[in-house]
């Protein structure tokens, strides 16, 4: 059976925004097929060689990335295995609580009957009938009209995702049953802290990259005024002037809550 030892540790290292790079070389004896093609791939089966993936002994954030036979000869090769600590790369993203964020904005349309500054729009006429419907020849009746005015608005919509390693699969199981779907019941985050019910957890994607190694993307949306339901009152297809909270207007929370500082991600 072939078995690899280290021959030669780190003697540089290199660094770029995204990762840091070191090789290492191993010998590894006891190839035993007589096809060098063959014996190409026996080297790197070797018992004792890192494998892909794998974590570097001395160094845990290292992970192996790249190996290559050098040169070999009846029953022996060196093999140079490449190691890469990831630094913002959203493919390996770092091992700790924040991981790697990304942003995007876009707009929603909707409809309001507030402007900017959050004021009922109301619209109003006054006169006589005969300017109301044309061919009308009554000059003495008097009528006076107001409604409330509805107009289309884009609205900010939110999103974003926090990407990190995770380890346990059955944690990340509990974690998508507590918290996809739901809004965030108090502030979440302490450098960037979310004001309650203004964050919302729309998935928890998980897949596997490496041996016993997952990859976790959480993607929330995020509204500044929250996620509650305000309605409005329609009589008659038509919403009184004088509404207001408590008369005609009400909040309603129509999304579960669950403690986000519970997940293991958060904002900075």
């Amino acid at each position: 059976m072939a078995t690899a030892s280290l021959i030669a540790e780190a003697q540089s290292v290199s660094q770029s925004k995204d990762t840091t790079q070191f090789t290492e070389t191993y010998a590894v004896t006891g190839l035993v097929n007589p096809d060098d093609r063959v014996k190409l791939y026996e080297a790197l089966s070797a018992t004792g060689l890192p494998p892909l993936g794998a974590a570097h002994p001395a160094l845990a954030a290292a992970l192996c990335v790249g190996r290559n036979v050098g040169v070999f000869g009846v029953s022996t090769a060196t093999v140079e295995c490449s190691f890469e600590v990831p630094t913002r790369d959203s493919d390996n993203p770092l091992l700790d609580t924040t991981g790697v964020a990304r942003f995007s904005a876009s707009t929603i349309n909707e409809q309001t009957s507030t402007d900017k500054d959050g004021v009922r729009m109301t619209i109003s006429w006054s006169g006589f009938l005969n300017k109301l419907y044309p061919g009308s020849s009554d000059t003495a009746t008097f009528k006076a009209w107001n409604d409330v005015v509805e107009a289309d608005v884009n609205r900010p919509q939110w999103s974003f995702e926090l990407s990190r390693r995770e380890t346990n699969l059955i944690a990340m199981a509990n974690l998508c049953a507590t918290h996809i779907g739901t809004v965030n019941a108090t502030s979440w985050g302490t450098a960037f802290p979310i004001a309650p019910r203004s964050a919302l957890c729309l998935a928890i994607d998980v897949e596997v990259v490496n041996d016993g190694e997952l990859r976790a993307v959480y993607q929330f949306g995020y509204n500044p005024e929250n996620y509650d339901y305000i309605a409005t009152a329609r009589i008659d297809n038509r919403i009184p002037e004088d509404v207001a909270p408590g008369n005609g207007i009400e909040t309603f929370r129509i999304y579960p809550e669950s403690d986000f500082n519970l997940l293991p991600v958060e904002l900075v």
